[in-house]
């Protein structure tokens, strides 16, 4: 899964970036309902992201050894 990811990012980076900013603004709005609002409950928000990222890193990582130019 993570070679495949990997050749999708190098392939279609713009598709690449659109991801990463939608985990980076549901980070961001969740954050903000969290301090805002007072409820755990937005907290999901804020740590389901997280594995989308270990994807993301680990593919780079793979891309940057191995997928080069």
């Amino acid at each position: 899964m993570i070679k495949q990811y990997a050749l999708f990012s190098k392939t279609f980076p713009i598709v690449h970036w659109f991801f990463i900013a939608i985990l980076v603004l549901v980070q961001v709005c969740s954050s903000y309902l969290i301090l805002e609002s007072n409820q755990l409950i937005f907290a999901w928000g804020v740590i389901l992201p997280a594995l989308p990222v270990l994807l993301f890193a680990t593919a780079s990582s793979y891309k940057r050894k191995y997928l080069h130019g």
